[in-house]
């Protein structure tokens, strides 16, 4: 895991919805700073404003808690997109999907940071079982989010109809844009697509807006325990429990399910002759390595 996660600080203003005239200019200003380092083209719009007005004040929660967790996940997202060439700014879509947390969503539906549907994670290659499920794996996810965008990007050559496409479905934009008379640009299919779909893309804009600019509406990151250079790993070559991990090394069984969110009903399933990677802690990989034996023999004596 690679990466540095930067906060822009700007001066201290009133919230979007106080501005006057003058200091809407200075708004257009910090989107046109916004566009200058990012692949994507960032517009402000009144679908946009509404949203930025949204995500600032009734949604600030979301993206303080999104800061705090961003130490954690983006600098893993970050490298996977650098890797596959692609903006590092789709970051923000598993805030808009998620709210970056990995075990949102619901057991037949959505699921993960990205929110894969059941169908497309097992199209795009993940495991979903009862004991786990890879879309909420931030690596493995990630990589197929990756392989997802690159392949949206084939079919509509522009970002913007790459994430509307992630968001409401290919057919949905494709049904659009043939309503639209073969307009190629998500502002030319907006007034064709489904009330549904509409949000899309000005509540992404809004999140990166607010999220680059959040000591404009006072907003703090929420405390984090962990970030991606706190962690440690080890393999491990029998099931076991969260709560046996979490009994013999002294770490808090909580801990164990943020950073292991892959892994069904809190248990981590081994095959034979297999192994199965265990996120923990900085340094707690030495403590499991030096326990093993005694945390393989609670289970024992658990079982």
């Amino acid at each position: 895991m690679s990466g540095i996660i930067r906060y822009s600080v700007f001066l201290l203003l009133l919230p979007l919805t106080l501005l006057s005239n003058s200091d809407s200019l200075s708004l257009k200003e910090r989107m046109q700073r916004l566009n200058e380092n990012s692949e994507i083209h960032y517009v402000l719009n009144g679908a946009v404003k509404e949203k930025i007005a949204f995500y600032s004040t009734k949604a600030k929660g979301v993206i303080a808690r999104a800061m705090g967790l961003a130490p954690l996940y983006f600098p893993l997202i970050e490298a996977e997109l650098r890797k596959n060439n692609l903006p590092t700014d789709l970051k923000y879509i598993t805030i808009r999907e998620s709210g970056l947390n990995p075990s949102a969503g619901s057991e037949k539906g959505p699921r993960g940071l990205w929110q894969f549907m059941p169908g497309t994670a097992q199209v795009l290659g993940m495991k979903v079982n009862a004991h786990v499920d890879e879309r909420k794996d931030p690596l493995i996810s990630t990589k197929a989010a990756c392989t997802y965008f690159t392949k949206l990007y084939k079919i509509y050559g522009d970002w913007m109809m790459v994430m509307a496409a992630y968001g409401s479905g290919s057919g949905t934009v494709d049904k659009a844009i043939k309503a639209s008379g073969g307009k190629k640009t998500y502002w030319e299919i907006l007034p064709f697509l489904p009330a549904v779909s509409k949000d899309h893309i000005p509540a992404f804009i809004a999140i990166a807006f607010v999220y680059n600019n959040s000591s404009l509406y006072n907003i703090t990151p929420t405390a984090a325990k962990f970030s991606a250079f706190s962690l440690d790993s080890v393999m491990i070559s029998k099931s076991l429990s969260f709560e046996q991990i979490s009994k013999v090394l002294n770490i808090p069984k909580n801990d164990l399910v943020l950073l292991n969110p892959i892994y069904n009903k809190h248990r981590i399933h081994v095959d034979e002759g297999k192994t199965m990677l265990l996120v923990l802690p900085l340094g707690e990989a030495v403590n499991f390595r030096r326990d093993e034996k005694d945390i393989y023999k609670y289970k024992e004596a658990a079982h």
